[in-house]
């Protein structure tokens, strides 16, 4: 789950586009069918100043982020 979007197991992908110097807004869509599956803002990240291409992080009590570039969002498993 991504903010209020709740995404089943399946292949994604997902594309961004800079809305402002601290926020991206990252668009995800089902691999299968390019059908739109909802967007998030990803903002920088200032608790670390590394820069990734893409980094997921592994999920430590059900909450875990995302990274890309100097932007970054939570994700959880579950409900």
């Amino acid at each position: 789950k991504i903010d209020s979007m709740l995404l089943q197991p399946g292949e994604y992908v997902f594309g961004y586009q800079r809305m402002n110097n601290d926020s991206i807004r990252v668009s995800f869509y089902r691999a299968s069918t390019g059908e739109g599956m909802g967007t998030i803002d990803a903002h920088v990240n200032r608790k670390s100043s590394m820069v990734r291409s893409l980094l997921i992080s592994p999920p430590v009590d059900g909450r875990a982020s995302i990274q890309i570039g100097r932007f970054f969002f939570e994700y959880r498993l579950g409900d």
